[in-house]
């Protein structure tokens, strides 16, 4: 627990004057659930070795949690993907389930997400923006 306390202060919250920072919301979320990022690494690695997914960001994670949990991870939800390292999360409230599945989208060649938005060019939208636009906005991760 405290390895994922220290890896979570690389992800301080980047918005500025918020007192709720992501490493605070995370260090909440690990004493309430402290086995959930350990299942999340076993549910992936599970699907590696069964060769169902050759690496993180092959996999699309579908993270059901109880009540509390869920109204406390919620606000991350939209960038916890980072967090977990994987392609795709969705999150939903419901008895705790964890379900790794290969993406079938189409992985970007430059950051190796598999999203919906790589373009024929086989970039991303969030690196085309990155790229020529004014750069993807991050809150959390």
């Amino acid at each position: 627990q405290e390895a994922l306390v220290i890896y979570a202060e690389a992800f301080k919250r980047k918005s500025e004057g918020e007192e709720d920072s992501a490493l605070e919301i995370i260090k909440e979320a690990i004493k309430k659930s402290p086995d959930l990022i350990p299942a999340v690494c076993l549910a992936s690695e599970l699907e590696k070795s069964k060769g169902k997914i050759k690496n993180a960001l092959d996999a699309d994670l579908d993270i059901s949690i109880v009540k509390e949990h869920y109204d406390l991870i919620k606000p991350l939800e939209d960038e916890l993907n980072k967090f977990f390292i994987c392609s795709n999360l969705i999150l939903k409230e419901g008895k705790e389930n964890i379900i790794v599945v290969k993406s079938d989208f189409q992985k970007c060649i430059r950051c190796w997400h598999k999203v919906e938005t790589v373009g024929d060019d086989g970039i991303c939208g969030r690196c085309h923006d990155n790229m020529s636009g004014n750069g993807e906005t991050r809150f959390y991760f």
